[in-house]
């Protein structure tokens, strides 16, 4: 409440009308911006809240779907094989993961043995066209609502004499032309683990998938055809995803910073 006091310096009633006006005017002003940044502040708040989710995607072969997704708001495609050198199976019992660790959502954890995704690989140079390298391919994709990226990928990986040595991950974003993360191993048999950081993060639009594929190259010699030389085992992905502010979410924000302006002036 606003209170105007009139005693006997000579103003007039009429005078003082200005001057009141003006009083109640700055209270209103004043109480709109407070209102208004407490809702920016509020709004603020709430995009933080539901900022980046990060978290590892993880198969240990025991079917083509993930064994656990943790990312929140990604779905995530079973594993096929493509480029194969005839026909096998690709979850399969033979030669199961042995002699390595990796990281698993912080934890230290053991080859996970037992099942394995095969692949017949060809030899020589990379080539992503038909009948060329084989390879391992996951659809990734944010939902409605959130952006997201694919950060860094880790397998267990396991080669033959005659199969790949080099890996590359790529994605359809580009037609599978350019390199998002490599690695290489040794054709002796063993089993080795890979991790490989992506030189650059894959972006991922809302409801838009992507695909990905983990490419086998590099072979030498002359693999048999419809016989797996290349396998893999516990395929880890870290990826995150960010919730995409609505437009009125913006429009407040964009208040906040003309409120915060006009209060500093």
């Amino acid at each position: 409440m606003i209170f105007v006091h009139i005693n006997n310096s000579g103003l007039s009633l009429h005078s003082l009308v200005p001057r009141i006006s003006q009083t109640i005017e700055r209270t209103l002003n004043m109480k709109y911006m407070n209102t208004m940044a407490l809702l920016a502040a509020g709004t603020c708040a709430m995009i933080a809240a539901s900022a980046a989710q990060a978290g590892i995607v993880y198969w240990d072969m025991g079917t083509a779907s993930p064994t656990s997704n943790n990312v929140g708001n990604l779905t995530v495609g079973d594993l096929t094989q493509g480029n194969n050198n005839g026909v096998t199976v690709m979850i399969t019992q033979t030669a199961s993961s042995s002699g390595y660790t990796f990281d698993l959502n912080g934890t230290s954890t053991s080859a996970s043995g037992t099942f394995i995704a095969g692949a017949a690989a060809r030899t020589g140079a990379l080539v992503t066209g038909e009948s060329g390298s084989a390879y391992f391919q996951f659809t990734l994709t944010a939902d409605a609502g959130y952006s997201g990226s694919l950060t860094a990928l880790g397998f267990g990986t396991r080669s033959t004499g005659t199969a790949p040595v080099s890996f590359t991950l790529r994605s359809s974003a580009d037609g599978y032309a350019s390199d998002l993360a490599t690695a290489t191993s040794l054709s002796n048999n063993n089993w080795y683990y890979k991790t490989a950081p992506l030189t650059t993060a894959a972006s991922l639009t809302a409801a838009t998938p992507v695909t990905f594929r983990l490419y086998g190259y590099g072979g030498s010699g002359s693999p048999n055809t419809n016989s797996a030389n290349w396998r893999i085992d516990d395929l880890t992905l870290t990826a995150t995803t960010t919730a995409v502010p609505a437009p009125g979410a913006i429009a407040l924000l964009g208040v906040a910073g003309l409120v915060g302006s006009r209060r500093r002036r």
